[in-house]
């Protein structure tokens, strides 16, 4: 799980690069979650083969949620997957050790504890 788990690709996904219409209703909340993004490591700069588009959804009054929409750019129908593996808590238990440590109190930032891997990225 540290490094992601390799993709299975069908076909060899697009080098889709026609960037999105830029969103600016929520501004300053997209800029603030991508910088939370690429400060965990899940983003970097550097060469891009094809880009992903994301949409912001409100969420509450001052908040925001991300969504990227990997279909626009053909990465998902190039994708084999068998299941949706997301691993459970009891599978999380069985690779810690009693020297682990791990926390995050923000459920909603779940997802990007879990790397994406380098094929895909």
């Amino acid at each position: 799980m540290h490094d992601g788990r390799p993709p299975w690709f069908k076909t060899h996904p697009a080098q889709y690069v026609k960037p999105q219409c830029e969103d600016r209703s929520h501004n300053s909340k997209i800029q603030e979650k991508l910088r939370n993004v690429l400060t965990k490591g899940n983003i970097a700069p550097g060469h891009v083969e094809g880009l992903t588009h994301y949409f912001a959804i409100p969420k509450g009054v001052s908040d925001v949620r991300m969504v990227c929409d990997a279909s626009a750019s053909g990465l998902n129908s190039s994708l084999w997957v068998p299941t949706f593996a997301l691993p459970t808590a009891n599978a999380l238990l069985d690779l810690l050790t009693p020297m682990s440590w791990m926390s995050d109190l923000d459920m909603g930032e779940q997802f990007l504890n879990f790397a994406l891997h380098p094929d895909i990225q």
